[in-house]
């Protein structure tokens, strides 16, 4: 007879090492980044699920707000960052404070200026960030690409992740811009 050849995990095998959620080092596959934001390991074989937040009453269109931009909950003091907004009426967020936001309660966008009401909110996959350490892969004699570390207590994960963080780039058409090592 003929074996699986898969754990029917959802996941893609790879021999490249920092490529598998099963590896103590994930690569993020580019250098600058300042900082990891959350984890998300999926509950199926589907992709990560994000907190999402449903909104009415909104002083703008939704799609002008901006990826990465603070939102702030009027009454929770909720923080979070915007991951997607693809959606005229929901939004994908990753929390940066304890507090959730409340249905009901007005937001603003603090860069966009935007406001609106949450209709609902949606929590998500399981953050599992505090089971990794962060590495920006700058090393005093070159730049590597940013990972992050599971820590030695940690269970490996098993299902898919996705990982948010925040990096340096520069837009390839921005020819005015110098940076050197000490930048």
């Amino acid at each position: 007879g003929i074996g699986s050849t898969t754990l029917n995990d959802g996941l893609t095998y790879s021999n490249v090492y920092g490529t598998r959620v099963q590896d103590d080092q994930i690569s993020l596959n580019v250098c600058d980044v300042e900082s990891v934001l959350a984890v998300y390991q999926s509950s199926s074989t589907s992709d990560p699920s994000l907190p999402k937040l449903n909104l009415t009453n909104t002083s703008s269109n939704i799609l002008n707000s901006v990826i990465g931009e603070r939102i702030i909950g009027n009454t929770s003091n909720s923080v979070a960052i915007l991951t997607n907004n693809k959606i005229t009426n929901q939004i994908e967020i990753v929390y940066i404070n304890e507090n959730k936001f409340i249905v009901g309660e007005i937001i603003t966008f603090e860069e966009s200026q935007i406001t609106a009401s949450v209709y609902s909110t949606e929590v998500g996959d399981v953050d599992i960030k505090k089971s990794f350490v962060f590495d920006n892969g700058q090393r005093s004699e070159f730049l590597d690409f940013s990972r992050i570390i599971r820590n030695n207590d940690a269970s490996a994960p098993t299902k898919k992740l996705k990982i948010i963080y925040n990096y340096y780039t520069i837009d390839s058409n921005d020819n005015g811009d110098f940076v050197g090592a000490t930048s």
